[in-house]
């Protein structure tokens, strides 16, 4: 009786135990993930055109959480990478190149584009959201 009563309190502690422990790791996980880049490169440019070293463009939306930057770019051995998130250029006189910060999280990637800041061509800002 008394083994009984030990096991079914057991048993509540364990469940109990998972219930909290399940939320508890996928916070963490989903703020490491956030926090961590899962790779980091850098990547030197090549022209896209005539003196043009990278594309920014500005993607709005209805939604907040939907709105981020795309950068495209080419490497040295021309290919072209399209890069989704928090774009940032930096004005810089010597080769140019990036660095790019992949997160497993979806728009979330950043990059930095050190260049010569007319070397960057902006492009409109699109919209997208529902009608």
């Amino acid at each position: 009786m008394k083994l009984r009563k030990i096991l079914e309190t057991a048993a509540i502690v364990l469940v109990i135990a998972c219930f909290i422990a399940a939320p508890v790791g996928l916070c963490y996980r989903g703020y490491y993930a956030s926090t961590h880049p899962a790779g980091k490169s850098t990547i030197y440019l090549s022209e896209i055109e005539d003196n043009v070293y990278a594309y920014r463009q500005v993607v709005v939306s209805s939604i907040p959480a939907q709105n981020y930057d795309i950068a495209i770019f080419c490497d040295e051995y021309g290919h072209q990478y399209t890069v989704k998130g928090h774009v940032l250029t930096a004005a810089y006189t010597g080769r140019p190149y990036a660095v790019v910060e992949r997160y497993n999280i979806v728009n979330a990637d950043r990059v930095t584009i050190y260049a010569p800041i007319q070397t960057i061509r902006y492009l409109e800002t699109v919209s997208v959201g529902r009608r």
